[in-house]
């Protein structure tokens, strides 16, 4: 992953809930990172990353569809290495779902997310990463 610069860092957010996909992308563009696109399920994030090309996908825990977005992000890890940053409402499921730590995700950020806290952590794991 790119260290940020003026342009920003590019992103997929892929989150079910309207409401904080709305809130992600906002705090993001505002920031001035481009959101390439916004989806609302596993398959949609693959489709979106075999288009383009993210610096990062958030990736919602327990996305709606036939793949969750643990699913998702193991095939997004062998096919094309793209970095993940996890967001969940359900701390329990980190325990619970031993594939998580195989895909090494960049982090995971337990909802609500404080905008404040997304923008540091951000620039902490880009620096870290670069």
């Amino acid at each position: 992953m790119k260290e940020p610069n003026k342009q920003g860092n590019s992103f997929i957010v892929a989150e079910d809930n309207f409401v904080i996909n709305m809130f992600l992308e906002t705090v993001l563009i505002e920031e001035g990172h481009q959101v390439l696109a916004t989806v609302n399920s596993g398959e949609a994030v693959l489709s979106a990353v075999a288009t383009t090309a993210p610096d990062c996908v958030l990736m919602d825990i327990g996305l709606s569809g036939r793949m969750n977005g643990v699913e998702a992000a193991l095939l997004l890890r062998q096919e094309y290495n793209i970095p993940v940053i996890f967001l969940t409402g359900n701390s329990d499921i980190l325990r619970r779902d031993s594939r998580i730590k195989d895909i090494q995700p960049l982090a995971t950020w337990l909802k609500p997310i404080d905008d404040q806290f997304m923008l540091r952590e951000l620039q902490r794991l880009f620096r870290q990463t670069s």
